[in-house]
C-alpha cells in the first residue's frame, strides 16, 4: 500500500501548495517557533543519543521491556502480510501468537502498520527505524506540550518554554516511557 501512500501524500501536498498560492496566507518565521524547532531537535538528539553515542549502529532500545520485540515481529510480519492475514493463530508457531494478540485482540494494529511502512519505504529491517521513528515523534510532541502550557497561560512566554523542556524533554521517566513502547499505544489511543 505504499504507493498508494505517497501517492496520495504527494497530491495532496501539491494541492496544498497550489492553494496556499492563491489565498496567501501570511506566515511569519517567529523567534518563538526558531527556539521550539530548535528544542525539539536537541530533545531528538539527546533522546538518539544511546543508539549513537553508545550502540553505534541503528537497532532497537529497550529498557527489558519485551514490547518492542512483539512490534517489530507484527511490522516485520505486515512488510509481506496484510492485517486480515493476521487472524489465524498457529499454536505450534509463538511468533504468530504476538502477531494475533497486536493485531485483533489488545487494538495496537497502529504502531506495526506504521513500523512496518516505514520499515518498505527506507528498505531496511524494523528493528533499525523503531528506535529512531520514537525518538522522531517523541521530539515532535514537544511542541505540543508548549502550545498546551501556553493556552493554559494565555501568552507566550520564554521561561515556560524552557520549563518544559527540562520538565519534559529531558525527563528521564518519559526516556523510560519511550523505550518500553508506551508512546506508540498511547498516541494510537488518542488517534
Amino acid at each position: 500500500a505504499y504507493p498508494i501512500i505517497i501517492g496520495a501524500g504527494l497530491i495532496l501536498t501539491i494541492y496544498s501548495f497550489i492553494s496556499s498560492f492563491t489565498h496567501r496566507p501570511k506566515f511569519k518565521l517567529e523567534k518563538e517557533n526558531i527556539y521550539l524547532a530548535g528544542l525539539a531537535i536537541v530533545i531528538f538528539l539527546a533522546s538518539l543519543y544511546p543508539l549513537l553515542g553508545r550502540v553505534g549502529y541503528p537497532t532497537t532500545l529497550s529498557m527489558g521491556n519485551l514490547d518492542p520485540v512483539a512490534y517489530m515481529n507484527v511490522g516485520e510480519y505486515l512488510v509481506s502480510h496484510t492485517v486480515l492475514d493476521g487472524s489465524k493463530m498457529n499454536t505450534l508457531s509463538p511468533s504468530t501468537w504476538s502477531i494475533v494478540d497486536l493485531l485483533h485482540y489488545s487494538f495496537r494494529a497502529g504502531p506495526p502498520i506504521i513500523l512496518s511502512f516505514f520499515s518498505v519505504l527506507l528498505h531496511v529491517k524494523t528493528y533499525e527505524v523503531y528506535s529512531i521513528l520514537l525518538a522522531l515523534v517523541f521530539a515532535l510532541t514537544f511542541p505540543l506540550v508548549y502550545l498546551l502550557g501556553k493556552q493554559m497561560l494565555g501568552k507566550s512566554s520564554l521561561k515556560l518554554m524552557w520549563i518544559l523542556f527540562l520538565a519534559y524533554g529531558l525527563n528521564s521517566t518519559l526516556l523510560y516511557w519511550l523505550t518500553q513502547a508506551f508512546l506508540p499505544q498511547f498516541l494510537y489511543g488518542g488517534l
